[in-house]
């Protein structure tokens, strides 16, 4: 199973140092630089969850809206065409 990669396990990971290595300053601050970009990537996520949860919950209230407003106005219909409406329900279904 892979570990997934956190800022953390980041900060924590130790290399060996060799001859010919890499200059530890430059990886130190390149690391810093990741764990900046985690850090803000990880902000950016939950703000967008956040959103996505607002727009789910208004298109929800839309939806229930919508569907209300639909049955009014075929109501409204009803009322002012109540002969129109007898007939279509009537009315025998020609194939």
């Amino acid at each position: 199973m892979e570990q997934r990669i956190t800022v953390d396990s980041i900060l924590d990971k130790k290399f060996s140092t060799v001859a010919k290595g890499f200059n530890q300053q430059e990886v130190d601050e390149y690391l810093d630089q990741i764990c900046d970009e985690f850090d803000r990537r990880d902000a950016e996520m939950n703000t967008l969850r956040q959103e996505i949860a607002q727009l789910k919950a208004a298109q929800a209230r839309f939806s229930k809206w919508r569907s209300a407003s639909r049955i009014r106005r075929l109501r409204m219909r009803r009322r002012r065409h109540p002969r129109f409406w007898r007939t279509q329900r009537t009315r025998p279904v020609s194939s």
